[in-house]
């Protein structure tokens, strides 16, 4: 794969990063590099290994068990004194700036 100047504006846009020219360049070169290792991987003969099912959704193995705990809700009796250091508040919840277009 050829890295460019573009694939690198590409990858920093979809990683939502603003990157110097000099960080550009430091890219250039490293980026190969990390693509060819990342390729290495290809190499490995993994027939030997055993199958591990995994949950996608978890992250975890099938079989594999998440201690639960009950779900309990309270009201914080300071919640005035939380609000007083928030910049903006809008109907006793924090407000925060969109950083999203969509």
């Amino acid at each position: 794969m050829q890295v460019t100047e573009e694939l690198i504006d590409h990858v920093a846009n979809l990683a939502r990063l603003e990157l110097t020219p000099e960080e550009k360049a430091a890219y250039l070169t490293e980026f190969p590099n990390i693509l060819n290792l990342v390729a290495q991987l290809n190499d490995l003969d993994t027939s030997e290994l055993p199958a591990s099912p995994v949950n996608w959704t978890s992250g975890l193995p099938d079989d594999a068990t998440s201690p639960t705990r009950p779900d309990n809700t309270e009201t914080y009796p300071k919640l005035a004194e939380c609000m007083a250091n928030a910049p903006e508040a809008e109907d006793g919840y924090f407000a925060v700036p969109k950083i999203l277009d969509n």
